[in-house]
């Protein structure tokens, strides 16, 4: 079994401290936060939450995966966040009741709900 520990925490610490991630670390804190005050649950998946493992070393997104009856608060915290929704209906990889994509400043972010995998 591989270990990815080392890589993980590398990733971790760049993230936290490299120039390169400070815009999409400051987005993530900011989401975090008001998912946190609008008692919004969710994980994180994809691209980040392989960064955050050591599976890989890099992302460019954020994607939330979700329950669909927090959609309407999701939708109310990104407003009062000033994200823009850029596109809905999926992204062509997986399907799913509700795929919103936004940007905040210069960052991509989708929420996912109710995911149907294509095969």
């Amino acid at each position: 079994m591989l270990d990815y520990n080392y890589q993980s925490e590398v990733n971790i610490a760049c993230l936290l401290e490299d120039v390169e991630y400070e815009e999409r670390k400051n987005a993530l804190f900011k989401i975090v936060n008001i998912f946190k005050e609008n008692k919004i649950e969710y994980g994180i998946v994809c691209s980040f939450n392989l960064f955050l493992r050591g599976v890989v070393d890099e992302f460019y997104d954020f994607d939330f995966i979700v329950n669909i009856t927090m959609i309407p608060a999701i939708k109310k915290s990104m407003e009062q966040l000033g994200a823009v929704l850029v596109s809905s209906g999926g992204n062509g990889y997986c399907e799913s009741d509700v795929y919103l994509h936004y940007q905040l400043g210069r960052v991509d972010l989708d929420i996912i709900s109710e995911v149907m995998l294509c095969l």
